[in-house]
Formats: C-alpha cells, sequence, structure tokens
C-alpha cells in the first residue's frame, strides 16, 4: 500500500462503492500474479473547486499483463484477454464491469495502463470534499505521550507516519532507536519490529522495560502475528488509515483502565465469551477461488466460535457437500473457475431433493449491485447474500439469522 503523505487524512467519499471497486481490483491483480507485487498506491491530484481534492486511486501488479488490441475489451461483461486461462482462473471481466460502473456512479473513470507480460495498472481519480475534522470524538487520546520504539533503521518511513498521526490527534511522540528505558512516564508504548524478529522475547522485553505500560505493535504485511496476540494490547496495522491509529491507543488505554478497575467482571465476561464459543462449533463451508477472500471469511468465523472447511470453486464445493454429512451452513461466492456459484447451487438442490433431505443455508457472496444478478441469486436456490466486501457483523448477522441451530 503507498499513500502519500499529502493525501487528506478526512475527506467525504462514497466508502462502500469506493471499497468494492478496490477489492473487486485487487482481487483480480492478486488472481493474474503469480509472482512479483500487487500495490494500491493512493495520490493527491489538484481540483478546480475551492474545499475539494481529486484523489487517484491505482491498483498495480506484475501479472501476465493485457495486449494493447484487447485492453478496451476487459470492462466488458464476461470476457477475459487470454481464453487459454478462463478454466483455471474463471472470468473476471463482469467485476471489471461493475468497477465501471461504480467508479462513474462516483464522478470518476477508469482506466488501465498494460504491457504483456510485465503488468498492469488499473487507475481512477475521484474528486472529494476535503473535510476539517478534529479529534474530538477520541479526545482521550489528545495530551497522552506515546514511546515508539523503532531499531530498525528502514522503519523511518513508518516513524514519520507514526509521527504525523500523532500531531493530528494531539499526542505526544517520543523516538528511540534501541530498547533501553526512558526516565519520563509515558502512557503507551509502540514496538515497530525488526524484519528478522523473533517477536515473543523481543516483546517480553519490551514489557519489562516498561511494566503497566500498554504495548502496541506495528504491523505491516510481512510481520508474523501468529504468536503475539496475547503479549500485546493493540496491533495498528499499516499504513494508517482514517482514524487506525487513534482507535487502536483509545482502545488500549480504555482496556487498561477497564483491567485495573474490573478484574472480576472481566473474568466473568471471559468465562462466558469462551463457553459461548465451545457451545458453538458449527461448521461452515466456504466456497471462495480467492484466497485473501477466504482467509478473511475464515478468521471472521473462527473467531465467532465456527468451525471452517474451504473449496476453490463450485464443483468441490458439490463434491464436499456429497461427502459431508453435514454443514451449517454455504458462504458461496457466484464468479468462480471451473463451476460457478449458479450453477453449484442448483447442483445441491437438486441432491439434495433426490435424497429428500433438508436443504442446507447458502449465502452468496456476490461483488454485483445489479438487481437482476442478485435476483439471480434466489432463483437458483440461495437463501440470502452477502455483497463483497463483506463486513464482520454482517456476514455473522446473516449466519445467524439463516443458519440458526435446530
Amino acid at each position: 500500500m503507498e499513500l502519500e503523505h499529502d493525501v487528506p487524512d478526512v475527506v467525504l467519499l462514497d466508502e462502500y462503492r469506493l471499497r468494492q471497486v478496490l477489492m473487486n481490483l485487487a482481487s483480480n491483480a492478486v488472481k493474474f500474479t503469480e509472482s512479483g507485487s500487487v500495490t494500491i498506491a493512493i495520490s493527491r491530484q489538484a481540483a478546480d473547486e475551492a474545499g475539494k481534492v481529486g484523489l487517484r486511486f491505482a491498483v498495480k501488479d506484475t501479472g501476465i499483463g493485457i495486449a494493447k488490441d484487447k485492453q478496451q475489451q476487459v470492462f466488458a461483461p464476461f470476457t477475459q484477454e487470454d481464453g487459454s486461462i478462463t478454466r483455471e482462473f474463471g472470468g473476471t471481466g463482469l467485476g471489471l464491469a461493475i468497477c465501471r460502473q461504480l467508479v462513474e456512479l462516483m464522478g470518476g473513470e477508469i482506466a488501465l495502463e498494460s504491457e504483456k507480460g510485465v503488468g498492469s495498472t488499473f487507475f481512477f481519480t475521484l474528486t472529494v470534499d476535503v473535510l476539517q475534522q478534529s479529534a474530538d470524538a477520541l479526545a482521550d487520546c489528545s495530551g497522552k505521550t506515546v514511546q515508539v520504539l523503532a531499531p530498525d533503521p528502514r522503519s523511518v518511513e513508518i516513524v514519520e507516519r507514526l509521527r504525523h498521526e500523532s500531531a493530528f490527534f494531539g499526542i505526544e511522540m517520543r523516538v528511540s532507536h534501541t530498547l533501553c528505558p526512558v526516565t519520563e512516564p509515558v502512557d503507551a508504548v509502540i514496538y515497530c519490529p525488526m524484519h528478522d524478529d523473533d517477536l515473543e522475547p523481543v516483546l517480553k522485553q519490551v514489557h519489562g522495560l516498561f511494566p503497566n505500560v500498554p504495548l502496541l505493535l506495528c504491523s505491516q504485511h510481512s510481520t508474523d502475528l501468529r504468536s503475539v496476540d496475547e503479549s500485546v494490547d493493540g496491533i495498528i496495522s499499516m499504513p494508517l488509515l482514517g482514524q487506525r491509529f487513534a482507535k487502536v491507543v483509545h482502545n488500549a488505554f480504555t482496556q487498561k483502565r477497564a483491567q485495573a478497575t474490573t478484574i472480576e467482571t472481566t473474568a466473568v465476561v471471559a468465562k462466558v465469551a469462551t463457553e459461548a464459543v465451545e457451545t458453538i462449533q458449527h461448521k461452515i463451508l466456504i466456497v471462495e477461488d480467492n484466497q485473501v477472500n477466504q482467509r478473511v471469511a475464515g478468521l471472521f468465523l473462527t473467531k465467532a466460535g465456527y468451525d471452517c472447511d474451504f473449496a476453490n470453486n463450485g464443483k468441490e464445493a458439490v463434491d464436499m457437500i456429497k461427502t459431508e454429512k453435514d454443514y451449517h451452513a454455504v458462504l458461496m461466492d457466484c464468479m468462480m473457475p471451473v463451476m460457478d456459484g449458479f450453477t453449484a447451487t442448483q447442483n445441491i438442490r437438486e441432491w439434495e431433493q433426490g435424497l429428500g433431505k433438508a436443504s442446507v443455508p447458502i449465502i452468496a457472496l456476490t461483488a454485483s449491485v445489479l438487481d437482476e444478478d442478485i435476483s439471480k441469486c434466489f432463483d437458483v436456490g440461495m437463501d440470502d447474500y452477502v455483497a463483497k466486501p463483506f463486513k464482520k457483523n454482517v456476514l455473522l448477522g446473516k449466519l445467524e439469522k439463516i443458519a440458526e441451530p435446530a
């Protein structure tokens, strides 16, 4: 993620539509990039009207690229530049057609630059209102002092971004490039890990240097977080977007106060939460060809106490439904290679009817905002749908509503 420093902190735009466009473009980029990188870049552009600014959004990849004579066709539904890879990767034209519609609805125009065998860049510019918003909603952060520990000399850009965010929310930030105690008290510590850190012993050392002080970890995509959840009071994910930084700091302060004053209540809540997780354990089949979407959905459901299986296309899903005795519900992507979600759902419903089995609830996962596509989900036998990119509370709410335990 590349976010230029002169991009305004707070703007007014259609967050939901923008999220859909970027998710579709990024998913396509990942799908067609076997090696190299995928980057989302946001930069500032001049705008003609006072109080407004142009924001250029670009999704760049080092994938298979698109030949010049094919580039105007990729925004048409159900087209794909290289027909030989349709079976392996599935059609992506619907996603790009949706992207074009959504960008136009937001007042922009989408375009691409690409070279066969080198990569592609899809980009668009939106004119948005710049908001002069204070940090009143997070006033608890104002006046706090945060100690940043950044032993890696390559963390300069991260430290500067943290400094910018701290100043915006009224937080005093101090920086140290070594792991050593400080003489003046601080309200929180942020540790920026080195690339080769074994985090567990390092975080223990930091806790020893700053006992009873909230410890936050500044995480990049390469940071392995599997063993540190219990060792830190919050994780600041890069890049720093919106109020992400201040919210994590605010939550850390709030949690520390709660731990100090309501230990008994916290223990009871934790016990109830543990029991709830233990009693749910319903198995959900997630059918999705995009690995990122698989992980996101799996993370949401696992943390909510569900047990998850995964299928990469509709054919795998049909086979798993027929061999697995009982799935509580199925999350079914609509556009996939080998067999799409519509065909898979029809096959599952026919198989259930033939055996006289009860219908397993199927919830569509769709990037489409078109009424005819939503109607098709119900026509083939799906029970509900969730629009991509899905939000945790919406996804869990649909499951609770449609797949209540017997």
